[in-house]
């Protein structure tokens, strides 16, 4: 057959099937070993393989189709990117700085750069890749729901109810704060049984798993999400918002032997098998007899005894969970702590529970700065009109649902996990493609 008469292969097409599939997908996704050393998640990392070598293949044979690839809108995550590549080459563990750069450079090309390009001409597009996320979650849920029943309720195996699929418990609470906060957000119209109502009782439902997973943190986030919700319906400005920071802040200063007080007195455990859900919430300010919170406060006191070691670099991004055991103090060390990173004792393991104690302590001062960059354009991105438009509202329901992960950062680090990435960068992505509508409909309004 002659190449005129050839069928013309839609690369873009493609494209689009392989990112709904990976919603589809992500909550399914299991680690997977490869090697003795080595797992991938599976089988998301392997489709994302396949899209980067199709949208690559794009790039070269249909460069008109994908132009919107690479434009400057896409800056808000070059600093993140930056300060891995340049941590890698300072890294003390190469090798595995390689791989962990690879993976996570792989989740920003794919989750962030290929999803904001189909939403430019897609704009629906990213609420229907929730959605289908969403569906594949509470299945989840469910399932772990009826294991939970055949443990007569108890919320000691909490902790395990989510495996193989969620790891831990704390990424199963951060993953259902994050989606309850969306859509408890995403704007509507109409009444009754209406999309609008749909999505507030799919957003009350999923905010009920968040209790379901017993995550301290993803509970206290909703706080911050409602905290947020309620700025933005006040149409309160950035300005608004470092006022009330500082106040909050000065508060704190001025009542910090208070503060002090009430911490050294809190003695709700998290390991007390006979504690309710309010006594474990509560527990999250024990750092006196919670060992789970004691471990965390043993693993950020390593982190930052290994940013002062080096500063200027880190130790290597991925290189924390081999890096930080000879940084550890006996006196915060608990029974969790590990000595040996291939012996590691019973529901321990992890890194070093906090994003930004990470950044610190692998990348250093790049690192946390591309951090706190990112921060703040999100923030200024979220407060920067007190007018509310169609494509305003996107943007701060996008906000809204990110900030639940901007607090549980302090406690819990997701963003090297397949199916957390995809939610955190994809937001990311979808607020930026509303902003740049919003900032247009501003100009032409002038």
């Amino acid at each position: 057959m002659s190449g005129s008469l050839a069928p013309r292969i839609d690369l873009r097409r493609i494209q689009l099937i392989l990112i709904e599939l990976l919603a589809v997908t992500l909550p399914f996704s299991f680690e997977l070993g490869i090697t003795n050393t080595s797992r991938i998640f599976f089988p998301t990392e392997p489709l994302m393989i396949v899209l980067v070598v199709i949208v690559l293949a794009g790039l070269l044979l249909e460069r008109g189709s994908q132009s919107g690839l690479f434009t400057w809108h896409s800056a808000i995550v070059l600093p993140f990117a930056a300060a891995l590549i340049l941590g890698t080459l300072f890294s003390t563990l190469i090798w595995v700085s390689i791989k962990f750069t690879a993976v996570n450079l792989l989740y920003l090309f794919v989750f962030f750069l290929v999803i904001r390009l189909h939403l430019v001409s897609r704009p629906e597009l990213f609420r229907r890749l929730v959605l289908l996320y969403t569906a594949g979650f509470l299945l989840i849920g469910i399932l772990a729901l009826y294991r939970y029943s055949l443990y007569d309720w108890n919320p000691v195996v909490v902790k395990v109810l989510f495996q193989p699929f969620y790891k831990d418990h704390t990424l199963f609470g951060a993953t259902g704060a994050l989606l309850a906060a969306f859509w408890l957000s995403y704007p509507g119209r109409g009444r009754y049984l209406t999309p609008l109502l749909l999505q507030r009782g799919l957003g009350v439902v999923l905010a009920g798993a968040v209790f379901l997973s017993y995550s301290r943190a993803a509970i206290l986030s909703l706080g911050v999400f409602a905290l947020f919700r309620l700025l933005f319906a006040l149409r309160a400005r950035l300005w608004q918002l470092g006022i009330i920071t500082a106040v909050v802040l000065i508060y704190l200063f001025i009542n910090r032997d208070m503060v002090a007080e009430k911490i050294n007195t809190n003695r709700h455990d998290s390991g007390n098998r006979q504690s309710d859900l309010v006594d474990h919430t509560l527990s999250a300010a024990n750092i006196n007899t919670d060992v789970s919170n004691r471990e965390r406060l043993n693993r950020w006191t390593a982190g930052l005894s290994m940013f002062k070691s080096r500063p200027g670099t880190g130790f290597g991004p991925g290189t924390f969970q081999f890096a930080y055991i000879p940084f550890q103090k006996p006196r915060y060390m608990t029974r969790l702590s590990v000595t040996d990173p291939l012996h590691i004792p019973e529901n321990s393991g992890g890194t070093a529970h906090s994003e930004y104690i990470l950044s610190l302590s692998e990348t250093g001062i790049p690192g946390i700065l591309a951090w706190l960059a990112l921060v703040g354009a999100l923030v200024a991105m979220a407060f920067r009109t007190a007018s509310v438009g169609s494509a305003q509202e996107l943007v701060t329901t996008g906000f809204a649902a990110v900030s639940t992960y901007l607090f549980h950062g302090f406690f819990n680090n997701f963003l090297n996990t397949d199916k957390f990435a995809f939610l955190f960068w994809g937001v990311i992505a979808w607020m930026t493609v509303n902003a740049i509508k919003s900032r247009k409909h501003e100009i032409r309004t002038l």
